[in-house]
């Protein structure tokens, strides 16, 4: 491993490689241009080896062509910005009724304010409408780690997974350790079977298909190692946590060994991941592991109104307190106390700011914009 001081988009790049990309497509537009180019740079070099990477004439023909690369079996990475993916809605449509084999990330990097687009379209909605799971990285670094996560959880159910950094974070720089090589991973290959075909049969059941696998992705992002990516929870009083890969012969991903000692203590990670048993919400809660518990029937309640409380806050304000928030887990107090000056200072010059302090002299609800 090496260490070097990348952008976002590099460092994403990176991930994917590290991840096992074969086939990388897609239509240049900032903010995300640097991910294909930096795909390319490191084919070049011969550091990257057995990925095909290109820009394609268009959005639609980039997801297509990863599409049919995914049914071979081979980990895909498509990228453009958000308006480029309205022109290849036709596929995305299509390719999470059809369904992959091989994990499919789908880069699309948003531009709130905008800084370099026409519109401040937000993916989300996009995901939502196509019914598909969404990574919404907070820093390049949780981005990184979310790389992995979106190709498993692809692979797991066979379906294309949205990756939604922003201009800030794609543009961001840090220092990451990366490999000094890669190698994609060798497809299965392609095997005939009616589910490539969507016809109006396939359509039916794939439809109730994606119904309830939207079902267990979600459970999978409150109970398993995917909760890492959501620190603050709020939950039922009969809810469990558990760690239960042990009990089918392997052993937790994802980085869920690390981040549950992390978040939890060695003492229990090691009962909850050897053990394979589950602990309760009641002591999720005395671990540190949850934010609070409330009653079953008033859970979603709750986290909604936790959620639109954040939601509600100065939204440069809440994305770097995160950052700091999730740094201080890994980072020694004095890095930590810098990384917070850092961000404290770049806020000190934001409209929000001002914005802040201006209602609260006039008493009155602050009406923040994310400038």
């Amino acid at each position: 491993m090496a260490k070097e001081f990348l952008t976002g988009n590099e460092a994403f790049a990176h991930a994917a490689l590290e991840a096992g990309v074969r086939v990388c497509a897609g239509y240049p537009g900032t903010p995300s241009s640097e991910v294909i180019e930096t795909v390319a740079k490191e084919h070049a070099a011969g550091r990257a080896e057995g990925v095909h990477v290109e820009w394609s004439t268009h959005e639609k023909a980039a997801l297509e062509l990863l599409a049919g690369a995914a049914y071979s079996g081979a980990r895909t990475l498509y990228t453009c910005k958000q308006v480029g993916l309205n022109v290849a809605s036709d596929a995305l449509m299509s390719l999470n009724y059809v369904g992959v084999k091989g994990g499919t990330v789908l880069y699309v990097a948003d531009d709130p304010g905008p800084i370099s687009s026409q519109t401040e379209q937000d993916t989300r909605r996009l995901a939502a409408f196509a019914k598909v799971p969404v990574f919404d990285p907070a820093t390049p670094e949780q981005g990184c780690q979310m790389m992995s996560a979106a190709y498993e959880l692809s692979e797991k159910y066979q379906t294309p997974v949205l990756m939604r950094p922003t201009t800030r974070v794609c543009h961001a720089s840090t220092y990451f350790e990366v490999a000094e090589h890669t190698q994609a991973r060798t497809p299965e290959g392609f095997k005939r079977d009616s589910r490539w075909v969507i016809f109006p049969k396939r359509s039916y059941a794939a439809h109730k298909e994606i119904n309830e696998r939207l079902g267990s992705i979600a459970n999978d992002f409150s109970e398993s190692e995917f909760d890492a990516f959501n620190p603050m929870f709020t939950e039922g009083e009969d809810a469990q946590f558990g760690q239960p890969e042990i009990n089918l012969g392997i052993m937790p991903g994802a980085g869920g060994t690390q981040r549950l000692l992390r978040a939890v203590g060695k003492s229990l990670a090691m009962q909850m991941v050897l053990s394979g048993e589950p602990i309760s919400a009641r002591r999720a809660l005395e671990a540190g592991l949850v934010s609070e518990i409330t009653p079953p029937e008033l859970t979603i309640e709750r986290a909604l109104q936790i959620a639109t409380t954040i939601a509600n806050k100065a939204p440069l304000a809440v994305r770097l307190a995160k950052e700091a928030l999730l740094k201080a887990q890994d980072l020694d107090l004095a890095s930590g106390l810098r990384f917070e000056r850092h961000a404290f200072t770049l806020l000190a010059g934001t409209a929000d700011r001002n914005e802040g302090i201006r209602a609260f002299q006039e008493k009155r609800p602050a009406r923040f914009n994310g400038q």
